[in-house]
């Protein structure tokens, strides 16, 4: 059956223009009937998103074209019973994590604390309020540059530098690889990160004119797009690498967080990435969890009072495992505010 199912995908790939550009999905584990019991649970744990049972179904019914040696389907018929197929499989989540809580954020659990909340004899202003009054931060640009732009000015702006050089140095010295990333990539690279979009809100900015390119969100997506079709050897891996981009995103922050520079439509990220060999299957945990780590170092020598959930299952996207948000305590805003996940 498994080795059916490789000739069949190998011969779909032959007749769908983009096949050859996809993520390489693990159709073992997804076609095997003996998985179909933990793979529901799995989908309903995570938001319900997927269907396995109606990508078996899909499966079976293309069973005649494996097995008929003089099909009648014209190779567009083809093609787009293979992409029916395939845009399926998409759907289904990765596995999950063990010690991810099973439920929505209300359930995540913090595993690791750093620091403890400052405690002021005066009310502590926004941050923004304060580099507005020394006039370092311009914010009131919308006229020009939009909603939530900004122009960072003389010591903010050597700040931001100098926060830059500091995750430089870190990471070059612990092994990571500094690669120049473009923000502009094809849409593809996108969905090959596992960014699907599935409601009306635009996860990325479209290119007018351009309709299969994008601003990129994140250093990852030209990562990834940098390594794509790199052939590694094993010994060679893991090879890590970081990047240092502008982000576009089209979304904004809500409630407190709706204030100030929070969540804007276009900032610059130090992006940690990492590329694993699979010989064992532990490989990209361990890599995740050296992330992590690094992140934590990171945060605590800039004395950051933060804290490190441990995400439940609803809020992994399709093709996470596992997901750790960290978050900072904002003294100007009397809350906990996101400053990574991964």
């Amino acid at each position: 059956m498994i080795r059916l199912q490789k000739l069949f995908i190998r011969k779909m790939g032959q007749f769908s223009q983009i096949a050859a550009r996809r993520p390489e999905l693990d159709f073992d584990r997804l076609l095997n009937p003996e998985n179909l019991a933990s793979i529901r649970e799995n989908i309903r744990c995570r938001k319900q998103v997927g269907d396995i049972d109606q990508l078996h179904r899909l499966w079976n019914n293309m069973q005649t074209v494996i097995q008929d040696k003089n099909p009648t389907m014209t190779m567009n018929e083809l093609t787009s019973m293979w992409d029916r197929f395939y845009e399926e499989a998409l759907l289904i989540p990765n596995d999950t994590h063990p010690e991810a809580p099973v439920g929505d954020e209300s359930v995540a659990k913090i595993i690791h604390t750093n620091g403890s909340k400052p405690i002021f004899t005066f009310k502590p202003l926004f941050g923004e309020d304060i580099a507005v009054k020394f006039k370092i931060l311009w914010q009131d640009v919308g006229f020009c540059c939009g909603e939530k732009a900004y122009f960072l000015y003389n010591q903010l702006a050597i700040l931001e530098l100098a926060l830059i050089r500091f995750c430089r140095d870190r990471l070059r010295s612990s092994g990571f690889e500094e690669v120049v990333v473009p923000d502009v990539i094809p849409k593809r690279i996108v969905e090959n990160c596992g960014l699907m979009n599935r409601t009306d809100k635009e996860i990325v900015y479209s290119i007018h004119g351009l309709p299969n390119w994008t601003l990129s969100g994140t250093a990852e997506m030209g990562l990834a797009s940098f390594i794509e079709n790199r052939i590694f050897d094993v010994n060679e891996m893991p090879k890590k690498f970081f990047s240092v981009s502008r982000c576009f995103r089209p979304e904004v922050a809500t409630g407190k967080l709706s204030k100030g520079l929070y969540r804007v439509h276009e900032f610059t990220k130090v992006e940690m990435f990492i590329c694993t060999a699979n010989e064992t299957g532990l490989e990209s945990n361990i890599s995740h969890l050296e992330i992590l780590e690094m992140q934590k170092l990171l945060f605590s020598e800039l004395n950051l009072h933060f804290k490190v959930l441990e995400m439940p299952t609803e809020e992994l996207g399709a093709s996470a495992f596992r997901k750790f948000d960290i978050e900072s305590w904002f003294p100007g805003r009397d809350c906990y505010g996101e400053i990574k996940k991964n």
